[in-house]
């Protein structure tokens, strides 16, 4: 989140600071739990209040090798005294990271070598005026070096953790194997939990909010997907690093019901054919290859064979997409519908359609 109005508040005066910018005066760059200290924190909370940010949100929430309060998660709501204390153990390094927000009204970020950002909708002369008469700088900036950037994601949509992700876990486990759910409800740290069918729903409900999940099997990511809110909005940021899974589920979200596509057949089996749709198979079962009776698949369709296919259902939890050739077909089993299917079967079988070999 980036605001018009940003400085970097230190401790360090800009006139030491050699040709390329670097500090050279006498501050080192541990906090000196005292004054120097206090100093930060009465500067922000100047900010805070001239901002009328009374409340803020916790984002992007990291472990930094210390115990963090509980409570510490993306979304998290503190006061601006809770939000001090946070503040004060990032300027210490003896507690968790994050971004602290109030949507589209105020920001303070904690750099390394206590360099604190600050931003607001207003311009702050009063905090501007009482971060100097602390002893501190404020330098007026264009944008804060910790603002979330979402170009650092992984591409791809973000994956919820909703009903749809649930049901696909289930479905995994219905036909056995071993899979472990990785949840991580800040960066840096996570806790494992060994998931079974009937103790999925008691996993579930104890996952903190907007955790990100890594499920596994056999040890390597299968899927992850990050927890939505109560009301089903995903609103947190992050987004873990893509796994096989989710590949093909980015595809599923894009097709539906009725939709023509052109896809690729990967595989024949007797009972049908496969065709690729960029990333996910759709299956096209033998009795919605044609209007004519065939005994086989692969007497219509080959490995390679570029088709184009109706979707006749999907479904999320198994990842099956069901398509038809002969619904294309609009007059059915009599008309051009079925001279197109005969047609088509002969190309597939190297014969003319009056029924001469080519």
């Amino acid at each position: 989140m980036q605001l018009p109005h940003i400085h970097r508040i230190t401790k360090y005066d800009p006139l030491h600071r050699d040709h390329l910018g670097r500090y050279t005066g006498p501050e080192d760059t541990d906090s000196d739990h005292g004054p120097v200290e206090a100093a930060y924190l009465s500067a922000v909370a100047a900010f805070a209040e001239e901002s009328r940010a009374g409340m803020l949100s916790v984002r992007e929430p990291e472990h930094a090798g210390h115990p963090v309060p509980p409570g510490f998660h993306d979304g998290a709501q503190v006061a601006l005294p809770a939000a001090l204390e946070l503040i004060r153990g990032m300027l210490r390094g003896s507690g968790g990271w994050c971004r602290l927000e109030a949507a589209d009204t105020f920001f303070v970020h904690v750099g390394w070598d206590q360099y604190v950002y600050v931003g607001s909708h207003a311009r702050c002369p009063e905090a501007i005026a009482r971060t100097r008469a602390l002893g501190l700088f404020p330098e007026p900036l264009a944008a804060s070096p910790y603002a979330f950037d979402p170009a650092a994601l992984p591409p791809g949509p973000q994956r919820p953790a909703d009903d749809i992700f649930w049901d696909r876990l289930a479905w995994l486990l219905n036909f056995g194997g071993d899979l472990t759910l990785e949840e991580s409800p800040v960066a840096n740290a996570c806790r494992r939990h060994r998931l079974t069918r009937a103790g999925l729903d008691t996993v579930r409900a104890a996952l903190a909010p907007r955790a990100q999940l890594t499920v596994l099997r056999a040890g390597e990511p299968l899927l992850t997907a990050v927890l939505p809110d109560g009301d089903g909005v995903l609103r947190a940021r992050w987004r873990p690093e893509p796994a096989p899974d989710d590949a093909r589920w980015a595809v599923l979200i894009t097709i539906h019901p009725d939709e023509v596509r052109t896809g690729v057949v990967t595989r024949i089996a007797p009972f049908g054919a496969f065709v690729d749709l960029g990333g996910l198979e759709g299956l096209i079962r033998i009795p919605e290859i044609s209007w004519q009776h065939i005994s086989h698949p692969g007497d219509v369709l080959e490995t390679g064979q570029e088709v184009t296919v109706k979707v006749i259902d999907v479904d999320p939890g198994r990842e099956l997409v069901s398509l038809s050739l002969k619904q294309l077909d609009a007059e059915g089993p009599r008309g051009r519908g079925a001279d197109a299917t005969v047609q088509r079967m002969a190309h597939a079988l190297g014969t003319r359609h009056d029924g001469s070999t080519g």
